[in-house]
Protein backbone atom coordinates (compact mmCIF):
# COMPACT_ATOMS: atom_id res chain seq x y z
CA UNK A 1 0.00 0.00 0.00
CA UNK A 2 1.37 3.19 -0.93
CA UNK A 3 1.70 5.75 1.97
CA UNK A 4 -1.10 8.76 0.48
CA UNK A 5 -2.54 10.30 2.54
CA UNK A 6 -6.10 9.07 1.61
CA UNK A 7 -4.85 5.03 1.28
CA UNK A 8 -4.09 5.77 4.93
CA UNK A 9 -7.42 7.11 5.72
CA UNK A 10 -9.29 4.43 3.81
CA UNK A 11 -7.19 1.56 5.31
CA UNK A 12 -8.09 2.86 8.90
CA UNK A 13 -11.46 0.46 9.60
CA UNK A 14 -9.33 -2.85 7.98
CA UNK A 15 -6.72 -2.48 10.31
CA UNK A 16 -6.66 -0.11 13.09
CA UNK A 17 -5.08 2.90 13.63
CA UNK A 18 -2.48 1.27 15.58
CA UNK A 19 -1.06 -0.11 12.50
CA UNK A 20 -1.77 3.64 10.43
CA UNK A 21 0.40 6.19 13.00
CA UNK A 22 4.13 4.97 11.79
CA UNK A 23 2.47 5.30 8.16
CA UNK A 24 1.20 8.57 8.28
CA UNK A 25 4.25 9.70 10.41
CA UNK A 26 6.39 9.24 7.07
CA UNK A 27 4.70 11.16 4.98
CA UNK A 28 6.69 14.56 4.44
CA UNK A 29 4.93 17.68 6.42
CA UNK A 30 2.73 19.68 4.82
CA UNK A 31 4.28 23.08 3.58
CA UNK A 32 7.65 21.98 4.84
CA UNK A 33 9.41 24.05 2.33
CA UNK A 34 7.30 27.09 2.60
CA UNK A 35 8.26 27.12 6.31
CA UNK A 36 11.63 26.97 5.91
CA UNK A 37 11.49 29.85 3.06
CA UNK A 38 9.66 31.82 5.95
CA UNK A 39 12.26 31.21 8.54
CA UNK A 40 15.14 32.74 5.49
CA UNK A 41 13.13 35.30 4.72
CA UNK A 42 12.48 36.40 8.44
CA UNK A 43 16.10 36.18 8.90
CA UNK A 44 16.93 38.02 5.53
CA UNK A 45 14.61 40.47 6.40
CA UNK A 46 14.94 41.26 10.45
CA UNK A 47 18.87 41.91 8.90
CA UNK A 48 17.93 43.81 5.95
CA UNK A 49 16.13 45.95 8.63
CA UNK A 50 19.16 46.27 10.91
CA UNK A 51 21.21 47.29 7.72
CA UNK A 52 18.43 49.59 6.84
CA UNK A 53 18.31 51.15 10.58
CA UNK A 54 22.56 51.97 10.90
CA UNK A 55 22.10 53.63 7.22
CA UNK A 56 19.77 55.61 8.02
CA UNK A 57 21.65 56.50 11.09
CA UNK A 58 24.76 57.03 8.91
CA UNK A 59 22.46 59.85 6.70
CA UNK A 60 21.72 61.35 9.28
CA UNK A 61 25.39 62.04 10.43
CA UNK A 62 26.40 62.86 6.95
CA UNK A 63 23.73 65.22 6.66
CA UNK A 64 24.85 67.15 9.88
CA UNK A 65 28.32 66.91 9.01
CA UNK A 66 27.27 68.67 5.94
CA UNK A 67 25.78 70.98 7.76
CA UNK A 68 28.31 71.97 10.24
CA UNK A 69 31.12 72.46 7.34
CA UNK A 70 28.40 74.76 5.20
CA UNK A 71 28.25 72.29 2.71
CA UNK A 72 25.31 70.95 0.47
CA UNK A 73 24.71 67.36 -1.24
CA UNK A 74 25.69 69.18 -4.38
CA UNK A 75 29.30 70.28 -3.07
CA UNK A 76 29.54 66.85 -1.95
CA UNK A 77 28.26 65.17 -5.33
CA UNK A 78 30.35 67.59 -7.32
CA UNK A 79 33.69 66.57 -5.46
CA UNK A 80 33.15 63.15 -6.00
CA UNK A 81 31.66 62.29 -2.18
CA UNK A 82 34.58 62.03 -0.48
CA UNK A 83 32.60 63.40 2.74
CA UNK A 84 30.12 60.56 2.07
CA UNK A 85 32.37 57.91 1.71
CA UNK A 86 34.07 59.17 4.57
CA UNK A 87 31.14 58.50 6.51
CA UNK A 88 29.93 55.07 5.21
CA UNK A 89 27.10 57.12 3.91
CA UNK A 90 27.14 56.79 0.27
CA UNK A 91 26.51 53.08 -0.62
CA UNK A 92 25.55 50.20 1.27
CA UNK A 93 26.46 46.91 -1.06
CA UNK A 94 24.91 45.00 2.29
CA UNK A 95 22.13 46.73 2.03
CA UNK A 96 21.89 46.11 -1.42
CA UNK A 97 22.04 42.44 -1.12
CA UNK A 98 19.53 42.03 2.14
CA UNK A 99 17.29 43.60 -0.73
CA UNK A 100 17.80 41.49 -3.50
CA UNK A 101 17.64 38.71 -1.31
CA UNK A 102 14.70 39.58 0.33
CA UNK A 103 12.96 39.98 -3.35
CA UNK A 104 14.36 36.41 -4.88
CA UNK A 105 13.01 34.90 -1.00
CA UNK A 106 9.39 36.29 -1.99
CA UNK A 107 9.80 35.36 -5.26
CA UNK A 108 10.62 31.44 -4.49
CA UNK A 109 7.85 31.32 -1.58
CA UNK A 110 5.34 32.81 -4.50
CA UNK A 111 6.44 30.12 -6.68
CA UNK A 112 6.25 27.43 -3.79
CA UNK A 113 2.48 25.76 -4.03
CA UNK A 114 0.54 26.10 -0.56
CA UNK A 115 -1.11 22.83 0.43
CA UNK A 116 -2.81 24.37 3.66
CA UNK A 117 -4.01 27.15 5.04
CA UNK A 118 -0.76 27.93 6.88
CA UNK A 119 0.82 27.72 4.16
CA UNK A 120 -1.22 30.87 2.56
CA UNK A 121 -0.36 32.35 5.82
CA UNK A 122 3.01 32.50 4.44
CA UNK A 123 2.71 33.64 1.23
CA UNK A 124 0.38 36.39 2.72
CA UNK A 125 3.28 37.29 5.77
CA UNK A 126 6.08 37.82 2.85
CA UNK A 127 3.67 39.92 0.59
CA UNK A 128 2.99 42.22 3.66
CA UNK A 129 6.76 42.27 4.56
CA UNK A 130 7.87 43.39 1.43
CA UNK A 131 5.08 45.55 0.85
CA UNK A 132 6.33 47.54 3.78
CA UNK A 133 9.09 48.48 2.28
CA UNK A 134 7.19 49.43 -1.08
CA UNK A 135 4.65 51.63 0.67
CA UNK A 136 4.02 51.69 4.56
CA UNK A 137 0.67 52.86 4.21
CA UNK A 138 -0.92 50.55 2.24
CA UNK A 139 -0.28 47.82 5.28
CA UNK A 140 -2.44 50.29 8.08
CA UNK A 141 -5.67 49.26 7.88
CA UNK A 142 -6.92 52.56 8.60
CA UNK A 143 -5.03 54.08 5.22
CA UNK A 144 -6.62 51.52 2.86
CA UNK A 145 -9.36 53.64 1.93
CA UNK A 146 -6.11 56.01 0.57
CA UNK A 147 -5.32 53.83 -1.88
CA UNK A 148 -6.41 52.88 -5.49
CA UNK A 149 -9.18 50.20 -5.27
CA UNK A 150 -7.29 47.49 -6.67
CA UNK A 151 -4.34 47.64 -4.57
CA UNK A 152 -6.76 48.23 -1.43
CA UNK A 153 -8.42 45.02 -2.62
CA UNK A 154 -4.92 43.22 -2.62
CA UNK A 155 -3.95 44.22 0.91
CA UNK A 156 -7.42 43.46 2.28
CA UNK A 157 -7.27 39.44 1.11
CA UNK A 158 -3.45 39.66 1.77
CA UNK A 159 -4.57 40.82 5.39
CA UNK A 160 -7.73 38.73 5.82
CA UNK A 161 -5.47 35.21 4.16
CA UNK A 162 -2.54 36.04 6.79
CA UNK A 163 -5.09 36.19 10.10
CA UNK A 164 -7.09 33.11 8.83
CA UNK A 165 -3.90 30.91 8.14
CA UNK A 166 -2.35 32.27 12.18
CA UNK A 167 -5.27 31.49 13.41
CA UNK A 168 -5.43 27.63 11.85
CA UNK A 169 -1.79 27.39 12.49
Amino acid sequence: MSTTRRNILAAIPACGLAAIVPAAASLPPVDEELFRLRDEFLRNTANLDRLNHEFWLSEVAYREELARLGKTLSDDLADGFPIAERMGAHSNEECDAAGGREIELVEAIMRTPAQSLAGLAVKAEALRIAGLRRDEAIWREDELIEMDWADEMAARFVMDVERLGRAAA
